[in-house]
């Protein structure tokens, strides 16, 4: 499979939030670009009376393609996902052969 998209991969470290908690620096960020094939699909909707865009990704990579479930992603089109759930190994003959994961964005300004 070729992969032919460049993601941005976004790490951010923990740091200390209010209240004793541990939150995400998102603007200490770290980034790195891996190849991918992308996929994606933007689905509009009403809930009560609000209304949302969500947009899924779905990315395949190599070996190499370094995601936790905490990351989050710039893809091909210029958006920023979260991670939606566990990134998922295959492995085969007990070999790291792919990684893939599932990207969600919601937009509210919809």
């Amino acid at each position: 499979m070729i992969l032919r998209e460049t993601i941005t991969r976004l790490r951010a470290p923990l740091t200390s939030g209010g209240y004793g908690n541990q939150e995400r620096d998102w603007a200490n960020a770290t980034s790195e670009d891996f190849l991918v094939k992308w996929s994606h699909k933007a689905v509009s909707e009403v809930i009560g009376d609000e209304a949302r865009t969500v947009t899924k990704a779905y990315v395949f990579g190599n070996p190499d393609l370094d995601l936790e479930s905490t990351d989050r992603v710039i893809g091909p089109d210029g958006l920023t996902y979260d991670l939606d759930g566990d990134v998922m190994r295959s492995y085969v003959r007990g070999q790291l052969h792919h990684v893939r994961a599932y990207l969600r964005r919601i937009d509210l300004s919809s």
